[in-house]
């Protein structure tokens, strides 16, 4: 449960406030505020807590509506964050949850078209959400990526990798295009 915070300006970590909760392969989103949401993680699934950085404290807010790890959160253009896939218990997830910042609640969104985990989650400039590879229940790494649309929580297909990834990289270029990088490529059976 520990957490430390590092000064870039002194090339050196502090301790910070524990979270209230022990917990990994969870996510961490910096909100507008500042706080920060950690979501999810193993053996605590869907419990969700709040970073201060001015009190250096954590303090629960609104739990998930179906618990997981290994999911994507990524924060849109309105403020709420959208998590994706992961797992709950032994299940690779297809559905989706917006979490807003104002009243501490989710609210389901939409499903991916494919139960999904270990893959990115990438905000792209039009405000649509780019989900690209993992692996699938049957623990087939996917090529596969998807679109998310705030508008109305949609969820489509969109072209595939031109060769499947799992634990890769997902980052957004100054140019708008998104680059991934390494991952596993095979089934991992």
């Amino acid at each position: 449960s520990s957490a430390e915070l590092y000064d870039p300006a002194k090339g050196k970590w502090t301790a910070t406030g524990p979270l209230t909760t022990a917990r990994d392969s969870h996510t961490a989103t910096l909100l507008p505020n500042g706080q920060v949401l950690v979501v999810g993680g193993i053996w605590r699934l869907a419990i969700v807590e709040l970073y201060d950085p001015v009190r250096g404290t954590w303090t629960a807010t609104g739990a998930l509506n179906t618990g997981r790890y290994g999911h994507t959160a990524t924060l849109l253009p309105n403020g709420k964050v959208l998590v994706a896939g992961g797992v709950s218990h032994t299940t690779i997830l297809s559905s989706a949850e917006l979490y807003d910042p104002v009243s501490g609640t989710w609210t389901a969104s939409g499903a991916l078209n494919t139960a999904r985990s270990g893959h990115t989650a990438t905000l792209l400039p039009n405000g649509k959400v780019l989900v690209m590879g993992g692996h699938d229940p049957s623990f087939k790494v996917l090529s596969s990526t998807e679109l998310y649309d705030l508008v109305g929580g949609a969820w489509t297909a969109a072209s595939a990798l031109n060769a499947p990834h799992d634990g890769h990289s997902g980052t957004l270029l100054p140019n708008g295009k998104v680059l991934i990088a390494g991952g596993v490529g095979t089934d991992k059976k």
